[in-house]
């Protein structure tokens, strides 16, 4: 039995910086398609790039009232409705098509995020830049709060589907949880999976030097529901690199089917569950769309029925990255 991966070297997409003085300069575009919330990090950089057409988007989950959102802002339904995304961007797919399109995907919801991400390809977006600013720190530091409402449910997240092998549960599926700082939403995925082979995705390095420790400690909390965790079953990918993150991922899959191929069966069912930093859920996205439609594989999410519009302070550095899908 032998199993075939197409080529990949996600580190040939170009990946860039600015400085907030330097935001100015960032650009030209058509179009910019940014989520708004309260932090520096998401405001500057709306303000500071050049697009003719600029686009905030609001998450109804952030419980903005109309006096607190900007003037013109689109919003999205709350309770997840995938539709909503899906059909705002049908809406101006007219000026997205052929357009130097940019999404700034810091303030997006991690879920609605990947459904954005889906629905561009699906309106004709093959390629496009992201950008993502740093923070200076964290408002509370490791507890800080990203999710305020209980966690609803770990669903599929739509157009990340997977077509998996009946049965799952078993000890043969696959859980890679990329991890941030809410381990509730960790604690979730690994007891909606509790059979599965367990990996964790760290962002190292981390987006300021503290912030790993901070992570650990709360992956930590998240343990009795991991369990056991092999130090091999440990993946790092920088965490403002979503190309490293869909590399890492890569060669998990590619090790996962010699090791099956070597027990000559088919692997089991492949789950991928991105709770950490933007970039990281950027790479499992553009990883999954790239590779994984259409097999045993799906991207699953806790979801919650709030999020916190303030977890940063200050703007630190922008990044920009050049996606093709």
């Amino acid at each position: 039995m032998v199993f075939t991966l197409p080529r990949a070297d996600y580190y040939a997409f170009e990946r860039t910086s600015h400085t907030p003085e330097r935001l100015s300069q960032a650009g030209p575009w058509d179009v910019l398609l940014s989520a708004y919330d309260e932090t520096a990090r998401v405001q500057t950089p709306f303000e500071e790039v050049r697009a003719a057409q600029k686009v905030w988007i609001v998450h109804e989950e952030f419980g903005l009232s109309e006096v607190d959102r900007p003037r013109d802002a689109v919003p999205l339904s709350a309770s997840f409705d995938p539709p909503a995304v899906l059909n705002f961007v049908r809406d101006i797919a007219n000026d997205l098509r052929g357009a130097r399109v940019c999404v700034d995907i810091t303030g997006f919801i991690r879920p609605h995020l990947l459904i954005l991400m889906w629905a561009l390809r699906d309106v004709g977006v093959r390629s496009f830049h992201a950008i993502y600013s740093d923070p200076m720190r964290y408002i509370a530091n490791e507890y800080t709060q990203f999710t305020t409402g209980p966690i609803i449910d770990v669903v599929q997240v739509p157009g990340y589907e997977g077509l998996h092998r009946v049965p799952s549960g078993t000890e043969d599926d696959i859980l890679v949880i990329g991890s941030g700082y809410d381990y509730e939403q960790i604690a979730r995925a690994c007891e909606a999976k509790r059979t599965s082979k367990k990996y964790v995705v760290t962002g190292l390095p981390s987006l300021q030097p503290h912030m790993y420790q901070e992570n650990i400690l709360r992956i930590d909390q998240a343990r009795e529901s991991i369990g056991s965790l092999p130090r091999q079953r440990l993946l790092y990918a920088s965490a403002n690199h979503p190309f490293a993150v869909a590399q890492e991922l890569h060669k998990l899959m590619a090790r996962e089917r010699e090791e099956a191929a070597t027990r000559q069966q088919e692997p089991g069912n492949f789950y991928l569950c991105p709770t950490g930093p933007k970039p990281h859920v950027l790479g499992f996205a553009l990883y999954y769309l790239r590779e994984l439609e259409g097999s045993a594989a799906s991207i699953i999410y806790p979801l919650a029925t709030s999020y916190s519009k303030l977890t940063t302070d200050g703007l630190l550095r922008t990044w920009q990255y050049e996606i093709e899908l």
